[in-house]
């Protein structure tokens, strides 16, 4: 990400400029010309010398945090804060320190920093920022892109089944000395039916011998706005003390004739005083937001946005406020295609690490949101973008230790309410136990419906669900809630009210079958228990002596013992569900009373051996 935020690299560093002398200045060539590990060897040196001062350990922090080697980076900022409290050296030392998990020591450099520049935006952002682990993270799901490369992989724009992204995947001779990666180029793969990329190619005209890319397109794919160097319309600004020709970033625009882009060239609104880069076109062509380092910003790069005209010139770009912008680098902005919401990267505002994704309503006067630890991290997270057509987004990340593009997709929550009622009356039952598990048969709710037999949850509208259903006096049921992506689905479910015979005997039930050679109640048992425990409800005078048997298959003795323990089962049970312990009995009577008199029994006949009865003493 760094190679897009060159012009990011001297903000703040000229603070020490009475400093350099002879002795720095090959290391500052080097610099300038953005070869940071060569400069930061050279600055090492001088560093560990008689010669050092604070210019020079601040450069040599520099260097280390645009290569991304935060420890070093780390200790020299320390280094030169111990005898200077220049304003973007606290800063950046409180950046990589959350970046090396200092949290604390991180929010300590950052209290001091709010203390010294209580104006700055960056310090009300972080006075007023909010409770990250208050964050709902859960809207998002973050996968790697198959399409990655060992090189950086980045800025993915995704229109009509066609993926935008810039790469260094080329193999060209020509490297890039800040990394040493080949040059940038802007890459394209198209969406295939199986919701998979092809493999990735060169687009063709656009890129050139320079750095190319990120781009975004315009919604009839017409129009390509991307970022590429100044070198390649020759404008450079020229450092005559260093005797170098620096380029800018510029954004260049092209159009589609038939497959081919053509007429490409810079936007009016380039100049060689400072960079833009990173364009994103809204749906309607009409609004281009980018990034800049523009004089009329808050400082770093801010976001701008410029009005596209009809005949396709430009009007005069316009800040998009404090809202948005910091006095750090806010950058790869990325227009909703209802042009209400704008995503961005910054390391202004408070996040998880250095770079995090925020968004923000255009159309409201709410604070700029973080997106969440779903798609931040410790890392930099940046060029987020979201295809409503297709309901994906993409999201660059340096989290695997290299730039890399990853999927997202959002999350489907499905307000799910369910209604309980009778299936002979219909009328509404209330206060109805609802057991509801996940495909891993996981308990995510174990609630009562209110009085109205309602009970509304929010499920993930991907995964299937199942609940139970419980209520004295009804059978037991379960049901399945399938995958179904509608935002609202109402869930009407009838249960059936428990009937039984009642003779002047007994209560008969269907049968309480046991299985073999055990005692415990099993489900469908307990559904039919249920219904005894609903008729001794409704007469409280009513005492049960339960009866229970076995087949003939093992010894008197053992049958006799079995049987005991399937009583004591069905008594425990009923006694557990309310009955007064004093209205229920057992016994068990092994097989000496089957229902079915055989001795080659078959499957059937011992089943119907193994049962309760339930007889009527009171």
């Amino acid at each position: 990400m760094k190679k897009i935020f060159l012009t990011l690299i001297f903000l703040g560093s000229n603070l020490f400029l009475f400093s350099q002398n002879n002795n720095t200045k090959s290391a500052d060539y080097l610099f300038k010309k953005y070869e940071f590990t060569k400069a930061a060897e050279q600055y090492l040196k001088l560093a560990n010398s008689d010669k050092t001062n604070d210019y020079i350990t601040k450069q040599l922090a520099d260097c280390y945090y645009y290569v991304s080697n935060t420890i070093e980076a780390e200790k020299w900022y320390k280094k030169t804060l111990e005898s200077n409290s220049e304003k973007e050296t606290i800063f950046r030392y409180s950046q990589v320190l959350k970046l090396n998990g200092k949290v604390e020591e991180a929010n300590a450099q950052m209290k001091k920093f709010c203390l010294l520049f209580p104006e700055d935006l960056r310090t009300i952002s972080y006075t007023n920022k909010t409770d990250l682990s208050k964050i709902d993270d859960k809207e998002y799901i973050v996968k790697n892109l198959d399409l990655n490369s060992k090189f950086s992989d980045f800025g993915a724009f995704f229109n009509n089944k066609k993926l935008y992204f810039a790469s260094s995947r080329n193999n060209s001779s020509k490297k890039y000395s800040w990394n040493n990666e080949p040059f940038l180029d802007v890459f394209e793969a198209t969406l295939s039916e199986d919701k998979t990329f092809t493999t990735p190619f060169l687009t063709p005209n656009i890129n050139s011998k320079y750095n190319d890319g990120p781009a975004s397109v315009t919604a009839d794919g017409q129009t390509m706005y991307f970022c590429t160097e100044s070198s390649r319309t020759k404008d450079f600004e020229n450092d005559k003390k260093s005797n170098l020709k620096l380029s800018k970033n510029y954004i260049y625009k092209a159009t589609k004739n038939s497959d081919k882009w053509e007429n490409i060239a810079a936007l009016k609104i380039n100049n060689i005083e400072y960079s833009s880069s990173n364009p994103s076109i809204s749906r309607d062509g009409k609004t281009l937001y980018f990034s800049s380092d523009r004089p009329g910003g808050y400082g770093g790069v801010d976001i701008w946005k410029v009005t596209i005209n009809s005949d396709g010139t430009t009007g005069n770009p316009t800040n998009l406020g404090n809202r948005i912008n910091t006095e750090s680098n806010e950058s790869f902005p990325f227009i909703s295609d209802d042009n209400n919401t704008l995503y961005f990267a910054s390391n202004g505002k408070d996040g998880y690490g250095n770079y995090d994704v925020f968004s923000i309503n255009l159309t409201t006067n709410e604070k700029a949101q973080n997106l969440g630890k779903s798609v931040n991290t410790s890392s930099d997270d940046f060029a987020f973008s979201y295809n409503e057509t297709e309901k994906i987004g993409f999201l660059s990340s340096n989290r695997n230790g290299n730039d890399n593009l990853f999927l997202v997709e959002t999350k489907c929550s499905q307000q799910t309410n369910i209604l309980i009622s009778n299936s002979k009356t219909g009328e509404i039952i209330p206060n109805v136990d609802l057991t509801i598990l996940d495909e891993n048969k996981n308990i995510i709710i174990n609630e009562k419906t209110n009085d109205k037999g309602e009970l509304s949850f929010v499920k993930d509208c991907n995964k299937a669900y199942s609940i139970i259903i419980s209520k004295q006096g009804f059978e037991k049921k379960s049901t399945n809630l399938d995958i179904d992506s509608k935002p609202i689905r109402n869930v009407d479910i009838k249960i059936i009210p428990i009937d039984v015979i009642i003779t002047e005997k007994e209560v008969i039930l269907k049968p309480i079958y046991f299985e073999l050679r055990k005692w415990n109640i099993t489900s469908e048992g307990s559904e039919e228990l249920d219904k005894l425990v609903k008729v001794m409800m409704e007469n409280p005078e009513m005492k049960i002596f339960v009866k229970s048997h076995t087949d003939n298959r093992d010894t008197d003795k053992n049958n006799l013992l079995l049987s005991e323990r399937r009583a004591k089962s069905t008594v425990d049970y009923i006694i557990s569900q309310g009955i007064d312990s004093n209205h229920i009995s057992g016994k068990g009577y092994g097989e000496s009373e089957p229902k079915i008199n055989c001795t080659d029994c078959t499957e059937e006949e011992h089943s119907q051996n193994r049962r309760s009865e339930f007889l009527i003493i009171k």
